[in-house]
């Protein structure tokens, strides 16, 4: 152990106890001081909520919790636990990532086990929050870099531009589409280059309804998505509960999702 001592929190904390000459060795000893202090939070209210919640026999029980997403989500459900019951967090946010899709090969083998494991990280995830009364608060959505295109690329498909995302929770008016169902064609009306998708729904609207049902409001939006006013619709109606805050001089024209026509 560094400097002989117990664990390496303690002689982190040591080391940034020393004086740091210099105004940029001292923000670095005081953010890495005030890291230690959160993780040493973090760790005792996650130790708390494991003592009062079940939280691994959604995912399989203790000692059978595997593969990337199902661990991963299983973090994240103690950690809403742990700030909702421990931490007194209002919002939290959190992004879990899983790769393995950009399968310019063996596609017709690989993505379905892909989707497999969202589906079964997704359905342990929403059944253990439930276990913490969380179901109707949090919602899970999807997001990608890139689609695929519809032409071949030896055994799978080269990268893309419109595709499907998911999202998934109690507060969603769900069992639907929104947006608009391509013509799924090389040569279609919603095709472009390569049998590339031209999207219907903007990435802006997309960030923009989640972002008002996390309690953002019309001003706000101008912020956080500073393309939304290039659209008709600033809401996609994915939470039909919320109450749509206006805290500018236009108010919200919430309308249906329209198709945006691009050229390029």
């Amino acid at each position: 152990n560094l400097l002989g001592l117990g664990g390496p929190s303690e002689a982190l904390a040591a080391a940034m106890s020393h004086d740091a000459n210099g105004p940029f060795r001292s923000a670095i000893a005081d953010t890495s001081r005030r890291g230690l202090v959160a993780a040493d939070a973090i760790a005792d209210a996650l130790a708390a909520v494991d003592d009062v919640h079940a939280l691994a026999a959604p995912f399989g029980g203790e000692g059978a919790i595997r593969g990337e997403l199902t661990s991963r989500l299983h973090m994240v459900t103690r950690m809403l636990a742990a700030g909702r019951a421990q931490l007194g967090l209002r919002r939290q946010v959190f992004f879990v990532g899983i790769g393995g899709f950009d399968n310019h090969r063996n596609l017709a083998d690989a993505h379905p086990e892909r989707l497999a494991v969202i589906d079964d990280g997704l359905a342990s995830f929403h059944t253990a929050l439930a276990t913490i009364g969380a179901e109707k608060q949090v919602t899970s959505f999807t997001a990608s870099d890139f689609s695929r295109s519809l032409s071949a690329n030896g055994s799978g498909s080269d990268h893309g531009w419109g595709g499907h995302q998911i999202v998934v929770g109690e507060a969603v008016a769900g069992n639907r589409v929104v947006g608009t169902v391509p013509t799924v064609a090389l040569d279609g009306p919603d095709s472009f280059t390569r049998g590339d998708l031209v999207p219907t729904t903007s990435v802006d609207q997309y960030a923009a309804t989640f972002a008002h049902w996390m309690g953002a409001g019309s001003n706000e939006l101008e912020a956080i998505v500073p393309n939304i006013g290039r659209f008709e619709s600033r809401d996609l109606g994915l939470f039909p509960g919320v109450r749509h805050v206006d805290r500018s001089a236009d108010a919200d024209r919430l309308q249906p999702a329209r198709r945006v026509n691009v050229q390029r």
